[in-house]
């Protein structure tokens, strides 16, 4: 069973829930704007959130005390992740606000492409010392191997491998084909999915 509690503006306040017969009350505190400042669960204590001026975290505080920030800027665009367990992730946008890089605390570099139409087009994962990666995404691809794709994903191609996809009018996917790469000097692997 779960039981709810509200404000008296209709604001749930206080969550109950009673699995197998065991009592866990998680309460929610709200800022005057309505957006959840403080959540706290009796097993694993409190969480504090706080939010920039367009109502976007910008902090965590964990049960433990731990800090997660989310540094913005002027368009309220995630520059960076300061995490405790993670370490400091940096992001950058082009000038369409799309994502362009994000750099982990390993030195792993993500980077992003898009089409004229602001599709995702690829992403390369790249590391000092090591091969680059590329993921890429074609679109509205024709032919035999493809129907109905304009306007979807038609083929993705990864380290790995590929996947190949066929849509019906209505933009379902009612086929795919996935290749894995097999170690050097074995065949490829194909697997087929039909969705009837």
């Amino acid at each position: 069973m779960t039981a709810y509690e509200y404000d008296a503006e209709g604001t749930p306040t206080k969550t109950t829930k009673a699995p197998d017969s065991l009592n866990l009350q998680n309460r929610a505190s709200y800022d005057p704007l309505g957006r959840v400042k403080e959540l706290t669960n009796p097993k694993n204590g409190k969480t504090a959130i706080e939010y920039d001026g367009g109502g976007r975290p910008t902090k965590v505080t964990d049960p433990r005390s731990l800090v997660t920030q989310y540094p913005r800027n002027g368009f309220g665009d995630a520059t960076q992740l300061i995490s405790p367990d993670t370490g400091i992730t940096s992001i950058t946008y082009d000038a369409a606000r799309r994502l362009k890089t994000r750099t982990d605390s390993r030195g792993v570099t993500e980077t992003y492409t898009y089409d004229l139409e602001g599709r995702l087009t690829s992403v390369v994962y790249t590391q000092s010392g090591q091969a680059s990666q590329t993921t890429t995404w074609s679109w509205d691809l024709t032919g035999p191997d493809y129907t109905y794709s304009i306007g979807h994903v038609s083929r993705v191609d990864h380290p790995s491998g590929f996947a190949r996809f066929r849509y019906d009018p209505r933009g379902r996917i009612t086929e795919t084909v996935q290749s894995v790469n097999a170690k050097a000097g074995a065949n490829t692997v194909q697997i087929l999915t039909t969705v009837k």
